[in-house]
């Protein structure tokens, strides 16, 4: 599975909630079928800050959804950085490395999906 980054935006566009309320859009970020379990976190980074993540099990695929901030993610030979809204999905049964961008704190969700 190669790493694949969703921008903000870019996703599908569901639409407005009924009575077309402006507070309230719906966009696609994910849909699993056919696979196993999922681990969902909320994961908060300090600036500065590198974090080294231990691979997962074989197979094991994480979607991150940034919430709040810049990160940068590494696998491998990949680097990419994430805005808010944007969404990578990558192999995490290697080693991987998250960090904070912009000398500021950021948030996001992992979704681990195991086979």
């Amino acid at each position: 599975l190669a790493p694949k980054v969703i921008r903000d935006g870019r996703g599908a566009f569901l639409g407005k909630t009924p009575k077309h309320d402006p507070h309230f859009v719906v966009r696609h970020v994910l849909s699993r079928h056919e696979r196993g379990e999922l681990e969902v976190y909320c994961v908060d980074i300090d600036p500065a800050t590198d974090r080294e993540a231990a691979p997962h099990s074989k197979s094991v695929v994480e979607h991150t959804f940034v919430v709040a901030g810049r990160i940068e993610i590494r696998v491998g030979d990949v680097v990419e950085q994430l805005n808010e809204g944007d969404r990578m999905t990558f192999l995490a049964d290697r080693p991987h490395i998250y960090c904070a961008l912009d000398n500021r704190a950021a948030r996001f969700i992992a979704l681990l999906d195991y086979p």
